[in-house]
């Protein structure tokens, strides 16, 4: 069994008993015989939609104003080179009536393909004296490859387009109406 999280230290715990307790509840839980139980450190634990979701919820529940945690979080995760973040907190937030309120930075996909692969989904939930407050968060990572990007293998074409004079940079993002044309071999770069 393999428990990734942020903080493994704290998984652990002092001298490793917090570790066996839990393979103690496992054994009496599920019946397994000396389980092995792996912690796993997290490298990048602002990519990780659950955590960060989370995150905010621990926020809350310590008082603080939803929307500078919520602020506050996703400017984490833009830093950490997210090209997407979206959080929804749902709930009875500051008032008697209850609403749902939508951050969003970035872009991030909500249909098709790059939205089921692409976009980690997190969900955590706090209790309050005025009711309960629902915390959705979907981040889209930098290096998720799109079905729009085109990425040139051939290193011979890379060359001959970037000795051309009307050439933007192929690491640069090209905006609409730039259009590279390739004299050589008559191919054209949208």
């Amino acid at each position: 069994i393999t428990i990734r999280t942020a903080r493994p230290g704290l998984v652990i715990g002092r001298k490793g008993a917090r570790i066996r307790d839990i393979g103690d509840q496992l054994t009496r839980l599920f019946g397994l015989e000396n389980p092995q139980i792996d912690v796993e450190a997290i490298e990048t634990p602002e990519l990780n939609a659950q955590i960060m979701a989370e995150a905010i919820a621990f926020g809350i529940r310590k008082g603080q104003n939803y929307r500078r945690t919520a602020y506050n979080i996703m400017r984490r995760i833009i830093r950490s080179g997210a090209r997407g973040v979206e959080v929804k907190i749902s709930g009875k937030s500051t008032s008697q009536r209850a609403r749902t309120q939508i951050f969003r930075a970035g872009i991030i996909s909500k249909c098709g393909t790059p939205a089921i692969e692409g976009v980690d989904k997190g969900i955590a939930e706090v209790v309050m004296k005025s009711g309960t407050i629902g915390i959705s968060m979907k981040i889209m990572p930098l290096d998720y490859q799109m079905p729009d990007e085109i990425k040139l293998k051939d290193p011979e074409l890379q060359e001959r387009l970037r000795q051309h004079k009307k050439t933007v940079s192929l690491e640069d993002e090209v905006s609409d109406g730039q259009v590279l044309i390739d004299k050589k071999s008559n191919l054209v770069v949208i």
